[in-house]
């Protein structure tokens, strides 16, 4: 099936992207601005046990346990995060996360070579996916700040 577009969203803030059920398949492209860090959560889900995850960044891996969002990278310091993920979403299964992200930790983008981060994680909840947030860990997001989600059955 070919992929639809299910929403966007951009601006300053939480960027929230709400959809449909059906959708068995589910492709993230987020950029956000400023504030610290680029997590996301699924259905505005605030439970600390929803997310386990297992990341890498600059060959430094580690895991995180019974999360309430999956970050994409966060070091405290970064300025502009671009993030896709691939999102598995079947009614009745825990969800699949693969994210793929590069952020830049300097307010002048072209004097630093950017950081990769990967991250492979799940969310344990068998309800299926119908909205998306993208936020900041910590500190406001500019206006610049956009994501778009896809969809396939």
């Amino acid at each position: 099936m070919p992929w639809t577009k299910l929403g966007s969203a951009s601006g300053s803030g939480d960027l929230e992207v709400s959809f449909d059920s059906g959708y068995n398949y589910l492709y993230v492209d987020c950029y956000i601005e400023d504030g610290n860090g680029l997590f996301f959560k699924f259905n505005d889900s605030t439970s600390s046990t929803d997310i386990d995850l297992r990341y890498e960044i600059e060959n430094t891996t580690g895991t995180q346990q019974n999360r309430a969002g999956i970050w994409c990278y966060y070091d405290g310091n970064d300025v502009y995060k671009k993030c896709t993920m691939h999102v598995t979403n079947q009614d009745g299964y825990d969800s699949m996360c693969i994210l793929e992200a590069s952020t830049s930790t300097t307010t002048t983008a072209s004097s630093q070579a950017p950081k990769k981060c990967y991250t492979l994680g799940y969310w344990k909840n068998t309800n299926q996916i119908t909205k998306i947030t993208g936020y900041a860990f910590s500190g406001t997001t500019s206006a610049n700040s956009t994501m778009v989600v896809y969809g396939s059955e």
